[in-house]
């Protein structure tokens, strides 16, 4: 997986029963959709650029990840939040205990877990007084 579509095939294959008609979840565009999201939810929180032609392979699982967090989200009729700030991601809006929220929540966790082991670029801002 080095691209983001590449990364978007896979997460299609990783969900059971992905209604694939288009304007739903599984079609390609809803999916590459929610993957170039989490590239830039994980830009944000890195600090680094993403390429959707070259996706560096510490990137790559993170970005499968929670583009089939936010596929799982969006099945489960929830939505998925991110902070900047604080970087967690957390599953929100009506998150039900089914299969797909379930799941979700999972993948949130572990992103968060993934995100926090690569840590984020220091900003450095000197201050005149």
């Amino acid at each position: 997986m080095t691209t983001t579509g590449s990364i978007a095939e896979f997460v299609k294959t990783r969900i059971e029963e992905l209604p694939t008609s288009a304007g739903e979840v599984g079609s390609g565009t809803i999916i590459q959709g929610f993957i170039e999201y989490a590239k830039i939810d994980v830009q944000n929180y890195t600090g680094d650029t993403i390429s959707n032609d070259n996706v560096p392979e510490k990137y790559a699982n993170i970005l499968a990840d929670l583009g089939e967090a936010y596929a799982r989200a969006r099945l489960a009729n929830a939505g998925v939040q991110f902070q900047v700030s604080q970087g967690p991601f957390n599953l929100s809006r009506g998150a039900d205990s089914s299969v797909h929220a379930q799941r979700a929540r999972e993948l949130l966790e572990k992103v968060n877990r993934d995100l926090k082991s690569i840590g984020k670029k220091t900003r450095w801002k000197k201050v005149y007084g």
